[in-house]
């Protein structure tokens, strides 16, 4: 990012967003200084986060952070595509399969709805551990 492009955002905007986001990742789990690796515990303090957004905003009716949910969303499902490639390959093949199917008998809501399974059964296999 070119510096131009940061110059519109005022230092303590900046500052508030950063304590912001302190205060609303506290008790998450984020292994200490977290880099931005992959590892379990880094994925399940996204989870958390997002369950924590989610929740905000449907019980708000408040959208304006749906964008960062979107973004915590793309970083959780690169870390389980990291963290557990061989089971997130699977899903992912047997998705692709169903959707290749033209057959009106599986109706691609239906297999976003199985993905959506798979992956939790994926997750809640790894957080129990």
């Amino acid at each position: 990012m070119k510096a131009k492009e940061t110059d519109n955002i005022p230092n303590e905007d900046m500052e508030a967003l950063a304590s912001a986001w302190v205060k609303a990742v506290a008790g998450a789990g984020f292994p200490p200084g977290f880099d931005g690796t992959e590892s379990p515990d880094a994925h399940h303090a996204i989870q958390i986060v997002e369950a924590r957004i989610r929740d905000y905003i449907v019980s708000n009716n408040d959208r304006r952070l749906f964008s960062l949910l979107h973004l915590l969303g793309h970083a959780s499902l690169r870390m389980e595509q990291v963290l557990w490639p061989e089971e997130y390959s699977r899903i992912e093949r047997e998705v692709e399969e169903a959707l290749a199917d033209d057959s009106p008998s599986i109706p691609h809501e239906e297999v976003k709805a199985q993905w959506a399974i798979q992956r939790a059964e994926l997750l809640k296999k790894h957080n129990a551990k």
